[in-house]
């Protein structure tokens, strides 16, 4: 259980108009947030399960938005939900093969907004979520990270800075430039 509300962010916000690809996951320790592969941040915040044993199964998945009007204004390409937290090579493989996957017993949900009207409820106004398609696709994603402001800098996180060491794609050589201000 929580001590207090968990909340993971990246070091930058979003960019409007460039589509990302994001990856939550959490292992019963660890939050993890991915972004375009990229482990970005981690907290520890969250102790054992997400739901009590008693409230499991009361809980309703708000995609977009919560019930205090805090919504989201964008798109939603497709959406997967894991019985497992994922590694972050999984989730690499997912963002390369746009996630699609046959059903496995660890995939609790795959949706790509085919059936909205079927699967989902609809919102406080009675409305459903609008479907729109577009022409965009994961080949398109923003795959570089700026870099954060001074003072918050990854590297001081030992948990990303472990998961670049494990994958060879985030080991390539890498121009460097720094300014000393002194």
């Amino acid at each position: 259980r929580a001590r207090q509300m968990t909340t993971i962010n990246a070091h930058r916000s979003y960019l409007p108009g460039q589509w990302v690809h994001l990856a939550a996951t959490y292992d019963g320790r660890l939050m993890k947030l991915y972004v375009n592969g990229a482990q970005v941040a981690t907290s520890g915040e969250q102790v054992g399960g997400i739901f009590s044993p008693l409230t499991q199964k009361c809980k309703v998945l708000i995609l977009g938005g919560s019930t205090l009007d805090h919504s989201y204004r964008g798109y939603v390409e497709r959406f997967s939900l894991w019985k497992v937290a994922r590694t972050q090579r999984e989730v690499l493989l997912d963002m390369e093969t746009r996630g699609l996957h046959a059903p496995l017993p660890q995939l609790l949900l795959q949706e790509t907004w085919d059936s909205v009207k079927r699967a989902w409820s609809p919102m406080k106004d009675g409305s459903s979520p609008r479907v729109e398609v577009s022409g965009a696709h994961g080949l398109l994603l923003d795959t570089s990270l700026e870099p954060p402001l001074c003072g918050q800098t990854l590297c001081d996180n030992p948990e990303v800075i472990a998961s670049y060491n494990q994958l060879p794609r985030f080991r390539r050589p890498k121009v460097v430039r720094y300014r000393v201000v002194n």
